[in-house]
């Protein structure tokens, strides 16, 4: 089943525990998105989606560390691993549509 994904599931684990309010209210965004179902069609508006977030909590608390993030395909499984939010992992995994 090596096909192109016809979707993106967002998936969302746990890590260690957030140190302040930015990172807080970020993890709860992402834990909003989790179990979330997106088009492949979408998949750089939403990488961008949770990019511009960041970058918006960011300037909404300036004196916690700013967020750094990013995507990344570590393997050639076509999963993008979100960087820069050592709390949490955040993957954006292909999905399919099967056609019965």
């Amino acid at each position: 089943m090596k096909e192109t994904p016809t979707h993106y599931f967002c998936y969302f684990s746990n890590g260690i525990q957030p140190k302040n309010k930015l990172q807080t209210q970020f993890s709860c965004f992402l834990r909003g998105m989790s179990g979330e179902l997106y088009r492949a069609d979408d998949l750089t508006k939403i990488e961008q989606y949770i990019i511009k977030k960041a970058k918006e909590l960011n300037e909404e608390f300036p004196r916690c560390k700013p967020l750094n993030i990013s995507f990344a395909i570590y393997l050639e499984d076509s999963k993008l691993y979100l960087r820069g939010f050592e709390f949490s992992n955040f993957i954006l995994m292909p999905a399919y549509l099967i056609k019965l």
